[in-house]
C-alpha cells in the first residue's frame, strides 16, 4: 500500500489517493469534495440487489451535517477499480485527548434515526474492498487505534469480511438484536393465508368498524413527496400518538425535526420517498414514512392519532402498504429495520445485526482495545455480570485512552 498524489482526488482529502492492490482508495473529508462522487455513489447503490437508504449519499451527508459532535471529524473512504466505484465506507473520527489510548478511533455513523451505515461494496468485492479500506486507514491516520461498527446486518460486507479474518487485523463480533422483514413473493392472498386466523379476523372486524368513519380516505404520495406539506402532515399526526405524550415525537425536538425535514426533501428529490396517509373528514389519523430504493421498501416511521386507537389505523395503513407491495411486482422485500413483538402478527422473518470492533495488529491496539473487548465478549450477553463488565470497560477505556461512553440511543442520545 502506498499514498500517491495526482489530480484525481478532490481538494479536502487528507491524502490524494492510496493504492491498495488493484484498488485506489480516495479519502474525502469535505462536503464540497464529496459532491464529486455523488453520481458514482448512487450508481453503486442502485447496482445492489437490496440497497439500504441509509447507505445513500443523501442520508450520509444529512447525518454528517446534523449529528456530528463538536469534537468529531469524519472521512469517507471511496474505493475505485479503474474508473468504477466499488466501495464506500463513511467513518466518524474521535480523538481521545488523554491516556495511553490517545490515538484516533474510527466509528461508523449510527443512531436510531440513521441505522446500520456500514461499508457498501459491489457484490463479490466484499473482502477486497474492506481489506483495502482498512489498509488505507494507516495513510489517513498512521496511529489509528480501532474501528467501532454499530449494528450492521448479517450480510454486511464488514461482517462477511471479518468472518474471513483479514490479514493484519483483529476483530470482535457481538450480536446486536434483530430486524424484521417480509419477503414479497407470490400473491397477497397467499401471504394473508399464512397469517394467524384470529389476527386476520380482527383486521376485518376493525375494517368494518372503520368504514363507519365519515369521508375515510387513503392517500399515497409518491410524486412531489419532497414537498414540506407532507412532512408537516406526518409531524402533526405523530405528535398526537403515544410519542407525543412520552416527549419523543420528532416535532418535540427541533434539531431532529430539522434533520428529517432536510432528509425527506433530499430523498423526495431522488424519487425514493413515499408517504402513506389515512384521514377522516380531512383530519389525518395515521401516517407512514417509507423509502423505496430498488427492490427494497423500508418502513422508517409510523404515527397515528391516539384518539382513534380503537380503530387500529396504523394496522390498516400497514396492511394497505403490504397489499400495494405485492401488487407492485418490483418490490421483493419490506424492511422494518428493527424487531418488535407486533411484527410477529404479520409473520415477518428476522435477520441478525452485529456490532464489530476491528483493531490493527499492533501492541498498543491489542492491549488497550482488542484484549479488553475480547474479555467482555466472553461474558454472557445481557447478563448482570456483562452489564457491570460494560461499565468497567467504559471506565477503563476512558482511563486508557479517552474512550467516550456511547449515548444509549445513538450518536446524540436521540431515541427512535
Amino acid at each position: 500500500m502506498k499514498a500517491i498524489r495526482n489530480d484525481r482526488a478532490p481538494a479536502g482529502s487528507p491524502v490524494a489517493e492510496i493504492s491498495s492492490g488493484n484498488l485506489t482508495i480516495i479519502p474525502v473529508t469535505g462536503l464540497e469534495s464529496l459532491k464529486a462522487h455523488f453520481e458514482a455513489w448512487n450508481k453503486l447503490l442502485l447496482e445492489l440487489p437490496l440497497p439500504m437508504p441509509m447507505w445513500s449519499y443523501i442520508w450520509v451527508v444529512t447525518a454528517l451535517q446534523h449529528f456530528l459532535l463538536p469534537d468529531e471529524d469524519w472521512v469517507c473512504l471511496m474505493a475505485y477499480e479503474n474508473l468504477a466505484m466499488v466501495g464506500i465506507l463513511p467513518l466518524i473520527i474521535s480523538r481521545p485527548k488523554f491516556g495511553l489510548r490517545s490515538k484516533p478511533i474510527f466509528r461508523t455513523i449510527f443512531n436510531w434515526h440513521t441505522l446500520s451505515v456500514g461499508c457498501m461494496t459491489r457484490p463479490g468485492y466484499e473482502k477486497t474492498v474492506v481489506t483495502g479500506i482498512l489498509d488505507s486507514l494507516a495513510a489517513v491516520h498512521p496511529n489509528w487505534n480501532g474501528v467501532e461498527v454499530t449494528r450492521v446486518q448479517d450480510m454486511s460486507p464488514l461482517v462477511l469480511a471479518v468472518n474471513d479474518s483479514p490479514k493484519g487485523f483483529r476483530s470482535i463480533r457481538r450480536l446486536n438484536g434483530y430486524g424484521s422483514y417480509i419477503k414479497v413473493s407470490g400473491s397477497y392472498d397467499d401471504y394473508l393465508a399464512g397469517l394467524d386466523g384470529k389476527f386476520v379476523r380482527n383486521l376485518r372486524r376493525l375494517e368494518r368498524k372503520m368504514e363507519n368513519l365519515p369521508e375515510l380516505e387513503l392517500s399515497i404520495i409518491t410524486d412531489g413527496a419532497e414537498k414540506e406539506e407532507h412532512f408537516e402532515r406526518f409531524l402533526d399526526v405523530e405528535k398526537r400518538s403515544w410519542k407525543g405524550k412520552k416527549g419523543s415525537a420528532i416535532a418535540q425536538t427541533p434539531a431532529l425535526a430539522k434533520f428529517y425535514r432536510d432528509l425527506s426533501r433530499g430523498l423526495g428529490e431522488q424519487g425514493w420517498l413515499e408517504w402513506y396517509f389515512l384521514s377522516t373528514m380531512g383530519k389525518t389519523i395515521a401516517a407512514m414514512m417509507t423509502i423505496r430504493i430498488g427492490g427494497r421498501l423500508v418502513i422508517h416511521k409510523i404515527g397515528y392519532d391516539e384518539k382513534y386507537s380503537s380503530y387500529s389505523p396504523g394496522n390498516k395503513l400497514f396492511e394497505k402498504m403490504i397489499q400495494r407491495a405485492f401488487a407492485d411486482g418490483a418490490i421483493t422485500e419490506i424492511d422494518c429495520l428493527t424487531a418488535y413483538p407486533w411484527n410477529e402478527n404479520w409473520n415477518m422473518a428476522t435477520r441478525e445485526f452485529y456490532d464489530l470492533e476491528i483493531f490493527p495488529n499492533r501492541p498498543r491496539a491489542f492491549l488497550t482495545g482488542y484484549l479488553p473487548a475480547k474479555m467482555l465478549n466472553y461474558i454472557g450477553h445481557g447478563s448482570y455480570v456483562r452489564k457491570k463488565g460494560r461499565i468497567l470497560y467504559d471506565i477503563a477505556g476512558q482511563i486508557l485512552g479517552g474512550r467516550k461512553k456511547k449515548p444509549q440511543n445513538g450518536t446524540n442520545g436521540m431515541s427512535r
